[in-house]
C-alpha cells in the first residue's frame, strides 16, 4: 500500500511539474517526421541507409500520428508516462540489487526530476528516442538482474532500436557479470551488422553534426562539459561530482563506475555535437552512486540515515524550481537547443 501511494505521488508529481509540457506545439525535427508521413508513411524510416537507425521510434511516432494527427499533446502526455514508468523500473532496479529501499525511492525522484537533462526530451515529440530508448535500456537492465536474459536481450534490442547510444549495454554488463553477457553481445553484434548498411559518421565531413573523430581535443573538452551538467542535476549542491570523485565504491560492485563513463563514452568522440540529454543513459547509476556514497558517509558519521532523504529532498525542490524557470524562458546554459524559446518566439 506505501509504495502504491509513492507511486502515485511520483506520478501526479510528474504530470504537475511538467505541466506546461503538454501545452506546447511541435517543434524543429518534430516536423521533418511528420512532413515525411503526410508524404510517404513511415516505410522511408525502416529502412538502415542513412546515419541513423531506429524504427521502433518512427513506428511508435507514425502509431502515434495515425490516431492523433497533428494534435501535439497526447504527445507530450505519452511521453510523460513513459518518463514515469521508466522511472518506476530503475526504482526497482535499486531495490533489486540494495537492500535499503528508501535509497531506491532516492534515485527514483532525483530521476524523475532532473530537468537539466529531461526537459528537451519531454518537449520534442523526437525526444522519443531516448525516452523509448531509455524505457528499453533499464527495463534489459532490471531483467539481467533478475536473471532474465532472453526477455532482458529482446529489450535491450528495442532500446536499440529507438537510439543507437544504448548499445553500449552490454559493455557494462562485462564489468558485472560478464560470463552472463553473451546474450547481449550477441543482440549487439546484430545491431552493428545492421548497422554496417547505413552510412558511417567517419565517411561524413568534419563539419557534420554528427561526424566522429577518435582523436582530438574535443575529447577531454567533451568529458568537462558532460561532468559539468551532470553536476548540474544536483544543482544548487554541487555535490554529484564531488561525492562521486570520493566514492567507496563496495565489494562485487565495481561495474558502477565503469557505468557511469561506458553510458557517456560514444558522445565523447563527437567534434560538433552536444547535448545534455544525452546523459540519460549515464544518469540512473551517477544518481546511485551520489546517494549511496552519502549513506554510507551518514553511517560513517553516526548520522540518521534519514539525512540522505532530506538531502534529496532538497535536491529534488531545487530541480523543480529550476524546471519552472526554464519551461517559462530561462535560457540553459550550454548544450541545449533552447526550445522553449524557441517555442515563445514562434508564437
Amino acid at each position: 500500500m506505501k509504495r502504491a501511494l509513492l507511486y502515485l505521488l511520483l506520478l501526479v508529481l510528474i504530470f504537475v511539474v511538467y505541466a506546461r509540457v503538454i501545452s506546447f506545439p511541435f517543434i524543429q525535427d518534430d516536423y521533418t517526421y511528420l512532413n515525411s508521413f503526410k508524404e510517404g508513411g513511415v516505410s522511408t524510416w525502416l529502412k538502415p541507409a542513412g546515419y541513423f537507425y531506429r524504427p521502433l521510434a518512427a513506428v511508435y511516432l507514425y502509431g502515434m500520428y495515425r490516431v492523433f494527427g497533428e494534435n501535439p499533446i497526447p504527445f507530450h502526455v505519452a511521453a510523460l508516462l513513459i518518463h514515469f514508468f521508466t522511472t518506476v523500473i530503475i526504482i526497482r532496479f535499486v531495490r533489486a540489487i540494495n537492500s535499503y529501499e528508501p535509497l531506491a525511492w532516492c534515485v527514483g525522484f532525483i530521476y524523475a526530476f532532473a530537468g537539466a537533462v529531461h526537459i528537451e526530451c519531454l518537449i520534442w515529440a523526437v525526444g522519443i528516442h531516448d525516452l523509448g530508448g531509455m524505457f528499453f535500456f533499464m527495463l534489459a537492465m532490471l531483467l539481467f538482474v533478475r536473471s532474465r536474459h532472453g526477455l532482458g536481450a529482446i529489450a535491450y534490442l528495442a532500446a536499440c532500436l529507438f537510439k543507437e547510444q544504448a548499445i553500449v549495454l552490454p559493455l557494462i554488463l562485462l564489468f558485472w557479470k560478464w560470463d552472463r553477457a553473451w546474450p547481449y553481445l550477441a543482440t549487439m553484434a546484430v545491431v552493428v551488422l545492421v548497422k554496417l548498411l547505413g552510412a558511417s559518421p567517419f565517411a561524413l565531413p568534419p563539419d557534420h553534426p554528427y561526424h566522429i573523430s577518435l582523436w582530438g581535443w574535443h575529447i577531454p573538452a567533451n568529458i568537462y562539459h558532460y561532468i559539468r551538467y551532470m553536476a548540474g542535476v544536483f544543482s544548487p549542491l554541487s555535490i554529484g561530482v564531488l561525492v562521486l570523485l570520493a566514492a567507496p565504491v563496495k565489494p562485487k560492485q565495481q561495474w558502477r563506475l565503469p557505468w557511469a563513463f561506458i553510458g557517456v563514452l560514444p558522445l565523447l568522440f563527437f567534434p560538433n555535437h552536444i547535448y545534455r540529454y544525452y546523459l540519460i543513459y549515464a544518469l540512473p547509476i551517477v544518481i546511485l552512486l551520489v546517494t549511496d556514497t552519502l549513506l554510507a558517509w551518514a553511517e560513517k558519521l553516526h548520522l540518521c540515515k534519514a539525512t540522505v532523504s532530506i538531502i534529496t529532498a532538497v535536491i529534488v525542490i531545487t530541480s523543480i524550481w529550476n524546471i519552472q524557470l526554464v519551461l517559462h524562458g530561462a535560457p540553459m546554459d550550454g548544450g541545449t537547443n533552447n526550445l522553449v524559446q524557441k517555442i515563445e518566439r514562434s508564437r
